[in-house]
């Protein structure tokens, strides 16, 4: 029989972020480095997206997994999300109009109406939304429909 193991990370154990480093990040995405990562078509070589990944200038750097995996740990995953989700929508209008930016994003955190929000108040037609695979997907219709 399958065994699902959901990990519950302690966020105090060394390496991983403390609460309090948590917490000031959740204070808004300045506190964030938004790094952006080139998708390419590989038929071609051309450049037609971006991937904003989140970074964590300042602070112990266990990586960006660890960040995310303390903060679900502690209860504010989506919150998380959310402040990075904001930091890369702030250098949407910087791009050039035909790239697309990538956002990763949990299907917890995506099926938040203030993402929703923040996503259609964007520019969606220029937005990708990667779903990420840290969590189980238990109603994809619900999640297909937000």
């Amino acid at each position: 029989m399958p065994v699902t193991r959901t990990p519950v990370p302690r966020v105090e154990r060394a390496g991983m972020p403390r609460r309090s480093d948590i917490l000031e990040i959740l204070g808004g995405p300045e506190q964030l480095a938004m790094h952006l990562q080139p998708v390419i078509e590989l038929s071609t070589g051309a450049v037609w997206g971006l991937e904003a990944l989140a970074r964590f200038p300042g602070h112990p750097q266990p990586g960006p997994a660890a960040w995310f995996r303390a903060a679900m740990g502690a209860g504010w995953g989506p919150a998380l999300e959310t402040v990075a989700l904001c930091g890369a929508l702030d250098v949407l209008d910087d791009l050039p109009g035909d790239l697309v930016l990538s956002v990763n994003l949990s299907p917890t955190a995506l099926l938040k109406p203030e993402v929703t929000e923040l996503l259609l108040d964007a520019s969606p037609e220029r937005l990708l939304v990667e779903i990420t695979e840290h969590e189980h997907v238990s109603d994809y219709e619900r999640l297909l429909a937000s």
